[in-house]
């Protein structure tokens, strides 16, 4: 074997391990690449996952305070129509001819408790027709010469007690008692 054969089979041993170090090579570069791809695309996913919980609970957020400003908002035109109901009252019962007045105004002062000494003060402007109504109801209580402010009716006084029967007051008291239903009324049917 010649010198020039020794190196070719040198030449073509070395070729052939360069080829199957290259070979090698590439199947790890291609090996790692498709790793790098997979995580790669793995993170995205997950990051996409996230970023998708973050927004569904954001929208989540913004709806629930949609929803409740819109339910203030409701609550607060219910509320002001129900105050409406009230306020027509005080003004139907304020407006009410003397008749229909009296009569009112002896069965609060028959209801009235039974104690030995009170008295009445009439809602100024309706002096004459608590009197009226004192003398038809038949009672012992003195009615002041002091007023107090109001639509009608008047408060009554004793040592220790006082009843405001004042129109305000009785619309006032009724309200607390009529609301629910009448919040029903107005808007469940």
């Amino acid at each position: 074997m010649a010198l020039t054969d020794i190196l070719s089979a040198i030449d073509q041993k070395t070729d052939d391990e360069v080829a199957k170090i290259r070979k090698s090579g590439q199947e790890q570069a291609n090996a790692l690449k498709a790793e790098f791809e997979k995580k790669l695309h793995d993170k995205k996913e997950e990051i996409l996952k996230n970023l998708k919980a973050t927004a569904d609970r954001k929208v989540s957020q913004a709806s629930f305070q949609v929803q409740s400003q819109v339910s203030g908002k409701i609550l607060k035109k219910k509320r002001e129509v129900i105050d409406e109901v009230f306020e027509k009252a005080l003004e139907k019962l304020s407006s009410l001819n003397d008749a229909a007045t009296t009569k009112i105004l002896v069965n609060l002062i028959k209801a009235l408790p039974k104690i030995e000494e009170g008295e009445i003060v009439p809602v100024k402007g309706a002096e004459s027709a608590i009197k009226a109504a004192a003398s038809e109801a038949g009672t012992k209580y003195k009615i002041s010469s002091d007023t107090t402010k109001g639509k009608g009716g008047f408060v009554f006084k004793s040592e220790g007690l006082i009843i405001d029967n004042t129109w305000e007051q009785i619309v006032l008291r009724q309200q607390d008692l009529l609301e629910t239903d009448i919040a029903n009324i107005l808007f469940n049917g």
